[in-house]
């Protein structure tokens, strides 16, 4: 008799061991996506923006805030301009600023990704899968024959 036939309970025991393997290798592909995610945010954090860069924006927005009222006075009256300004000028600036802090995004603080609540997730998902597959680390062993004891 070969191949298990006639063995009664070994089936189940082969489909268990099957369905382990397949889970740890599941679980094996997810831990190299997490890494590589992981690898991505490190390069991410190392590579700063040029401040050079940062100082020519800065430069840029104030000059083209400081000129634009000489153009808007002729086109929509003083009054007017000084309404169109504020609100241009808040729209720069607030763009500048949401570029400050997007330099690097993982800072803790108002606005920054919530890495503290991912990472619970992350921990909570993985423990879950791993009580629910105990199976992983006791992995059972198909029923003995009493001709094989």
């Amino acid at each position: 008799r070969g191949g298990g036939e006639g063995v009664p309970g070994r089936s189940n025991a082969v489909c268990e061991l099957s369905r382990a393997i397949m889970v740890a290798g599941q679980m094996k592909s997810s831990v190299l996506a997490l890494m590589e995610a992981l690898g991505s945010c490190e390069r991410i954090v190392d590579s700063p923006v040029p401040t050079s860069y940062s100082r020519h924006t800065s430069r840029f927005v104030t000059m083209f805030c400081f000129s634009l009222p000489l153009v808007m006075v002729e086109l929509v009256g003083p009054w007017w301009s000084v309404l169109f300004m504020a609100l241009i000028s808040w729209s720069l600036y607030s763009i500048e600023e949401i570029a400050h802090t997007s330099e690097n995004p993982f800072t803790v603080g108002k606005g920054s990704i919530p890495l503290e609540r991912i990472c619970d997730m992350i921990a909570a998902d993985l423990k879950e899968t791993i009580a629910h597959r105990s199976v992983l680390r006791h992995p059972t062993s198909p029923p003995r024959a009493p001709w094989e004891a």
